[in-house]
């Protein structure tokens, strides 16, 4: 039986990946406001000791840590995908359409100025990661086919996970959100 699924390269798709990275267990929405809510609490603590005891080396050294740590989780959040997105250059936008098979899939890849097709066995996979909306399809590390879930039925994607987990084993990883 043939699985057949879609997905576009898009922002949102992009983003997904990009953010999937840095977050594993928890949603990335969720992960942003926590981090946002630790730095400003320090920074907020070192602000009234600075203004109490006055301001030392110490606390000037924890403030540019929490500064640089909140606008790293912010580059990571929102800057990240947006130039990842733009290096995508001709595959912007690319539609691509999967046919899953019980050992190996075909990925055709249509884009603006390219069209590509690639058939690859889910055990030549580097690994899979499956989200609420996407699923992650590593050839390398550096290299990854995005599936969109909502093309697929219930059904389905229980099929493809149970085929993807017997080839890959512990390969395969889902991510609660």
């Amino acid at each position: 039986m043939e699985i057949h699924a879609s997905s576009r390269y898009d922002r949102k798709s992009v983003a997904a990946l990009c953010r999937m990275f840095r977050v594993k267990k928890t949603t990335p929405k969720l992960h942003i406001a926590l981090m946002l809510l630790i730095y400003g609490f320090v920074a907020a603590v070192c602000v009234a000791l600075a203004l109490r005891n006055g301001v030392d080396g110490f606390l000037l050294a924890l403030m540019a840590v929490c500064a640089l740590g909140l606008c790293a989780e912010l580059a990571i959040f929102f800057v990240l995908p947006r130039i990842q997105y733009r290096n995508l250059a001709d595959l912007k936008d690319a539609e691509n359409r999967f046919v899953f098979r019980e050992t190996d899939f075909t990925a055709t890849t249509a884009a603006k100025h390219q069209n590509a097709e690639a058939k690859l066995a889910y055990d030549a996979l580097v690994r899979v990661v499956e989200t609420r909306d996407y699923l992650f399809l590593f050839q390398t590390k550096n290299q990854t086919f995005i599936v969109d879930r909502a093309t697929l039925s219930d059904a389905d994607m229980q099929e493809l996970r149970r085929r993807m987990a017997y080839c890959i084993g512990k390969r395969y990883s889902i991510y609660r959100y």
